[in-house]
């Protein structure tokens, strides 16, 4: 068999017979298929509308039109750089090598557009990184998990924050000796993957922006991988820190080994973060809960101000103060909490006082932790769940906006709330739905003067002798008023022996509290003041005007000894709302426990207070028999006493 053409001169090739010529085939610029044995096949020349053998015009037009649009391929990212390319686009195999994962398809462009993503060619034209999802090796990383990736990932998040609609994917292993900066804005989206630190820094990653999303987990390690997650071999503070970053959405989080704070904000522009799923391990001090693994600094001297009430303070003089604690953090001395005032040189300033006659010894640090969110934006964020394992504390939340937490687990921590974020701050408007506390060296701490708001629904394994209010101590060194003011625990059943030392209330109630008139029972209150809020709608709706109170003290019967006092709220009172018909009312001395009601009359503008004493059940007298005989019978007065004693009988007073 033989083929040739007929168009472009002599036979192609000739198989199986020898040349031969055929330059007088009738059929031009067509392909003849020669066949020993049968009929010859002929394919003709392409047209408008068949398919067929290229004509020699149409195959210069191709060859010109190939010259635009040719997309020459590269090995390397550097192969790219050193030649001329013609066209508008090139691809490249691979950025160090073919196959590496840094292959990219590139642009020419008119100028060089300032980022890590743009490749210079040889004849000094740039080209702009033209895909729609990029990772980061293809700016350079070897994503290995152990070889400093920092200055190729520094790039790849910077291309990023010029490209905001570009789909940023970097899943899998990356090391980094510096810190990384994300930066970005509402459509910013990325696939997230595992960043562990192989050097000293501040915080491995800082994400500034408003309204970025993570998908996955981020995992973000302050220690090698495989290495001990000793305090002493951490050399990173913070695992993410949050600088104007409100809006920003995570999936999930899974922080390990920082000597501080697994996420950290304490900047503006925090609100409405969605932290998603938060899982800790190895954050912070855990104090005596771990002390081999804890923090810890002697001090050898102990210099206290002398002041008893909330301005008192001591200064410790230490053996060098770790540079991982820092002013407001917690710490503890045999046992006691204090918070840090101030640190000056070799000295660290605290409040209250520790115990007395506790004048050397350790300082245990509690610093750091899973999540810290302070400051007045730093609020109206949502947590999924945190689960917090040995670690410096779960949350501390000092924000003015507050969070919301689905579910927290602390377990082998040294603290598993912390509630403010100074001595005089507190914390706003947070409600954690569900608790578990286990070998927690303190479960909830609330560090500010000021009442907090906050509400724990049905916690777990709560030991009210792990629950603390930084207060003052007095002169016999005993807290000035240690419950945790604007606390309120909610569960089936609450009783605890020391309920009473941290909520003011003994009893097995569904809801402890300190707001006034939320509890059903209050304990050794030698005076106490209501303040009782209408709400017309409230009312309306549900009947919720309505108020009552067991009264209890530290008199020989269980009664106040002081002055029980209801009034309405400052803002009810100058709308001429009042009690009994008075500004306020005071309970007369009573000499048992006391049961009050108070019901808000709408149409008087009036709460209404009456009040009973409980008084322990009357033991019966002996019977005393109706009156009978008698010279003389005023019928009368024998009906008068026959009723009396008929009452008494009653009454239980005196036997039938």
């Amino acid at each position: 068999m033989s083929v040739f053409n007929t168009g472009f001169g002599a036979p192609n090739a000739s198989l199986g017979g020898g040349a031969t010529d055929l330059s007088s085939q009738p059929t031009p610029d067509a392909v003849v298929i020669l066949s020993s044995t049968g009929t010859d096949a002929v394919i003709l020349a392409a047209d408008g509308t068949n398919a067929g053998v290229l004509s020699a015009a149409d195959k210069q037009r191709l060859d010109t039109l190939a010259g635009d649009l040719s997309l020459p391929d590269f090995d390397t990212f550097t192969d790219a750089q050193a030649a001329v390319p013609t066209g508008d686009f090139l691809r490249t195999a691979g950025f160090a090598a073919p196959g590496d994962g840094g292959g990219a398809l590139y642009r020419r462009v008119a100028s060089n557009p300032g980022h890590g993503g743009v490749l210079q060619t040889a004849d000094s034209a740039f080209w702009d990184l033209a895909e729609l999802r990029v990772t980061p090796f293809m700016f350079g990383a070897v994503g290995d998990g152990t070889t400093d990736d920092g200055p190729a990932l520094q790039a790849y998040f910077d291309f990023l924050a010029d490209n905001i609609r570009i789909l940023g994917d970097f899943s899998g292993d990356w090391a980094t000796g510096q810190t990384l900066n994300i930066r970005g804005a509402l459509g910013s989206r990325f696939i997230c993957g595992t960043i562990s630190a192989v050097a000293a820094m501040e915080s491995v990653v800082k994400i500034t922006g408003v309204g970025m999303n993570f998908d996955g987990t981020l995992e973000v390690n302050g220690f090698f991988p495989g290495g001990s997650s000793n305090f002493d071999n951490r050399d990173v503070m913070n695992g993410i820190e949050l600088d104007a970053a409100g809006n920003t959405k995570f999936d999930r989080l899974w922080l390990r080994g920082f000597q501080r704070y697994g996420v950290f904000a304490d900047t503006t522009s925090n609100n409405q973060l969605n932290l998603g799923d938060v899982r800790a391990l190895d954050c912070g001090s855990v104090g005596e809960t771990n002390l081999p693994n804890a923090l810890t600094v002697n001090f050898s001297q102990r210099s206290d101000n002398g002041i008893v009430g909330p301005n008192q303070q001591s200064t410790l003089t230490t053996s060098g103060v770790p540079a991982a604690l820092a002013v407001d953090d917690i710490v503890s001395v045999a046992g006691r909490p204090l918070i840090v005032q101030a640190i000056s040189g070799n000295r660290i300033t605290v409040f209250p006082n520790p115990p007395a006659g506790v004048n050397s010894g350790q300082i245990v640090c509690l610093q750091g932790g899973v999540i810290s969110l302070q400051g007045n934006d730093a609020g109206l964020s949502w947590i999924e769940s945190i689960s917090s394992i040995r670690c410096g504390t779960a949350l501390r939340a000092g924000s003015l906006y507050g969070q919301s937490v689905g579910k927290l687990h602390a377990e082998a921590n040294g603290i598993g709330v912390i509630l403010g974020n100074s001595r005089t701050g507190s914390a706003r408007r947070i409600c954690i739905e569900g608790a578990y506390f286990e070998n927690c060296q303190f479960h909830i701490l609330h560090t500010g003067g000021a009442a907090a708001s906050v509400v724990i629904e049905n916690p777990h394994l709560l030991d009210f002798d792990r629950c603390f209010r930084l207060t003052q101590h007095d002169g016999n060194d005993q807290p000035v008023d240690p419950r945790l003011l604007g606390v309120t625990i909610v569960s089936d059943t609450i009783y605890s022996p020391t309920a009473q030392r941290a909520f003011g209330a003994t009893s097995a109630i569904e809801t402890l509290s300190n707001a006034s008139g939320r509890n059903r029972f209050f304990a050794d209150r030698a005076s106490v003041t209501f303040q009782l809020e209408h709400d017309g709608g409230a009312n309306r709706l549900y009947g919720q005007d309505s108020v009552e109170i067991t009264v209890f003290g530290p008199g020989v019967n269980n009664q106040p000894t002081g002055a029980v006092v209801i009034e309405p709220v400052a803002s009810d009172l100058a709308q001429g709302i009042t009690v009994n018909g008075n500004s306020s009312f005071t309970l007369p001395a009573r000499s048992h426990p006391v049961y009050l009601i108070a019901r808000f009359n709408a149409a008087a503008t009036d709460w209404q207070v009456s009040f009973t004493e409980i008084a322990p059940a009357l033991v019966a007298a002996p019977a005393i028999s109706n009156p009978a005989g008698g010279a003389t019978v005023d019928s009368q007065a024998r009906a008068a006493i026959n009723a009396i004693l008929t009452s008494l009988r009653d009454n239980g007073i005196v036997a039938t």
